[in-house]
């Protein structure tokens, strides 16, 4: 398993699209994250263990589609439905 290498590096954190390097260990997500029309029954569920990049990627792709980003550590009960779609971050909560 790969993990996120965190460097002390003086630079803001940014969840930008030109940030995120693609690899074997992302591509999948990538090109799944691409084509939402694609998606079994309209959704798509990124998982695994915490820093491998699954914010970022999704953080990219909801700026790219214009998606509405949720955490789900804040919500309380189901969100209502986006025209333009919905992210939920830590959906596992």
């Amino acid at each position: 398993m790969m993990r996120q290498l965190a460097l002390p590096l003086p630079i803001a954190a940014s969840f930008d699209a030109r940030d995120v390097i693609a690899d074997a260990s992302n591509g999948a997500a990538q090109s799944w994250l691409a084509q939402p029309d694609t998606w079994p029954l309209g959704r798509l569920a990124l998982f695994g263990e915490a820093g491998l990049g699954k914010t970022h990627l999704a953080h990219a792709a909801a700026a790219r589609f214009g998606w509405r980003w949720l955490d789900g550590m804040g919500l309380r009960g189901l969100p209502a439905p986006a025209p333009q779609g919905n992210v939920i971050d830590d959906a596992d909560c």
